[in-house]
């Protein structure tokens, strides 16, 4: 490994995958940044990133937990904090080709048997929103005219009877041509909030009548599942809802990755379209009719997407603020009393 670079800051060392060393680099053509060295740690124990920084051994954390932030917001003399609507949805994806979930009038039902709103409130303690439409909060490229689904049990549980699920003698359990209705949802087993959503949704879909098993993974596990595969019923993953321009390739739009698992011809169909449209207005047109075609045939459940809580130690000064928290060449060290 021989990095390259000409930036304020270069390579120093690197110790597996939990560390990277950045030094000052002396020859920077715009002047040697004001700090000598950045340290990246990797933390897949988000709980340790506030205690490493109230212990002062870490500066700067990103996407920390809502109940994190719970725990250290009264240390505003110490730290900085912002918050911004994540460009990821929390998502249940489907596979539309598996028995128990191939006609969308079922898909549907699960998605208005999930309330939304309760996962931004009492999960995300309000750190979050509930995208509107299926291409995310941010997306200028939404159908303006969609909705978030409404959570309506009542709804689903008619839904569920018109595509021929009834209850058992106990009138507990959905089952249809004596078989009951069973759902295994992937999730990633190292991401406590999508263990916290993939519960709930356990819950909400239980009351429906539907038995609900959690299957945790390792990422490459689940990734291997699911990615462009159909050896799954349903998993809590994340897609992102930035395309960065029109002419880009929309292969990270939600859904479209896993469109193996998706047995709708037709959103493959404008999916292959839109990646040769180069006309604006006509890209436009073709994105209003797959996310209006996404709302009606619900190949996934955009839950939520979380507010990311960044946290700075307020010993460094930005000029600009902390919209320049990742610049780190403006960063100057400025000592504050502990």
């Amino acid at each position: 490994m021989h990095p390259i670079g000409s930036g304020p800051f270069k390579f120093e060392y690197r110790i597996g995958n939990e560390e990277v060393g950045l030094a000052a680099n002396e020859h920077y053509y715009r002047g040697r940044p004001k700090i000598d060295r950045v340290i990246f740690y990797y933390q897949p124990d988000k709980e340790r990133s506030w205690v490493r920084l109230l212990a002062g051994e870490t500066d700067l954390v990103r996407g920390m937990e809502p109940q994190d932030y719970r725990i250290i917001e009264h240390y505003g003399d110490r730290f900085y904090f912002r918050t911004a609507v994540e460009r990821f949805a929390v998502t249940l994806l489907y596979n539309t080709y598996d028995v128990c979930l191939s006609d969308p009038r079922v898909r549907t039902a699960i998605s208005r048997a999930i309330d939304r709103q309760y996962i931004v409130r009492v999960i995300l303690k309000g750190m979050g929103v509930v995208p509107p439409g299926n291409l995310g909060y941010y997306s200028s490229l939404r159908n303006p005219g969609l909705k978030p689904t409404p959570y309506d049990p009542a709804k689903s549980i008619q839904l569920l009877h018109e595509a021929g699920w009834t209850y058992d003698r106990e009138g507990l359990y959905l089952q249809k041509d004596g078989k009951p209705f069973e759902l295994t949802i992937l999730s990633f087993e190292e991401n406590r909030l999508h263990e916290s959503i993939a519960r709930y949704v356990q819950l909400c879909l239980s009351d429906l009548g539907i038995k609900v098993y959690i299957s945790p993974l390792p990422f490459d596990d689940l990734m291997h599942r699911y990615l462009r595969k159909v050896d799954f019923q349903a998993v809590i993953t994340e897609f992102s809802d930035s395309p960065t321009d029109l002419y880009t390739p929309l292969s990270n739009l939600p859904f479209l990755q896993s469109q193996r698992s998706i047995a709708d011809p037709r959103i493959a169909a404008i999916a292959a379209q839109l990646r040769l449209e180069t006309d604006g207005s006509r890209r436009t047109a073709l994105l209003d009719e797959l996310d209006s075609l996404l709302d009606s045939f619900q190949p996934a459940a955009l839950l939520v997407q979380k507010a990311s809580l960044d946290v700075l130690s307020k010993r460094f000064t930005l000029p600009g603020g902390f919209s320049y928290a990742y610049n780190f060449k403006l960063w100057q060290i400025s000592p504050v009393s502990r």
